[in-house]
C-alpha cells in the first residue's frame, strides 16, 4: 500500500512539474501589440489578446505636445503609462520579445514608440488599419487558423 502511495505522489509531482514548465515559454514568449486609438482597431487587438501572450498597448496621438499618449490593458481595465516608463521599459513584469506596431495609413507611428532593443529583440510596422488586413497580418504573425 505505500508503494502504490509513493507512486501516486511522484506522479502527482512531475505532472506538476510538467504542467508549470508549459506555462513558462507562454509567459516568455509575449509579443506587444501596439494600436492606434481607434474602437475598431482596438477590438481586434484585444481579441487576439483573449487567445495569444500579447502586451496590448494603445496609443493616441496629441498634435498639441507631439508626444503619444498611451495605456496599457492589464486583462480588465486601461491603465495609463507613462512616456517614460514605456522608453525605459518599467512598465510591464515581463518584456515582450517582438513588437507589431499598427499605423493608420499615412500616419506613421511616432518613432518614440519603437521599443528599445535593450528589452525588447525585434519588430514589424503595420501600417493599415482596414479591417480584413489587420487580421490577415495579424494572422501571419500569430499563426492564426484560417477559419
Amino acid at each position: 500500500m505505500k508503494k502504490l502511495l509513493y507512486i501516486l505522489l511522484a506522479l502527482t509531482g512531475a505532472l506538476t512539474l510538467a504542467a508549470q514548465e508549459e506555462k513558462i515559454p507562454w509567459q516568455k514568449d509575449i509579443t506587444m501589440l501596439m494600436v492606434p486609438r481607434d474602437p475598431v482597431v482596438v477590438q481586434v487587438a484585444r481579441d487576439v489578446a483573449q487567445n495569444y501572450p500579447v502586451l496590448l498597448v494603445c496609443y493616441q496621438q496629441i498634435p498639441e505636445t507631439g508626444t503619444p499618449l498611451l495605456h496599457a490593458w492589464d486583462g480588465s481595465d486601461w491603465v495609463s503609462v507613462t512616456l517614460k516608463s514605456y522608453t525605459n521599459g518599467t512598465f510591464f513584469t515581463t518584456p515582450p520579445q517582438h513588437t507589431v506596431i499598427v499605423e493608420n495609413e499615412g500616419q506613421p507611428a511616432p518613432d518614440v514608440l519603437v521599443p528599445n532593443e535593450s528589452w525588447c529583440d525585434s519588430g514589424n510596422r503595420l501600417s493599415s488599419t482596414d479591417t480584413r488586413v489587420l487580421i490577415h497580418l495579424l494572422g501571419r504573425h500569430f499563426n492564426l487558423p484560417y477559419q
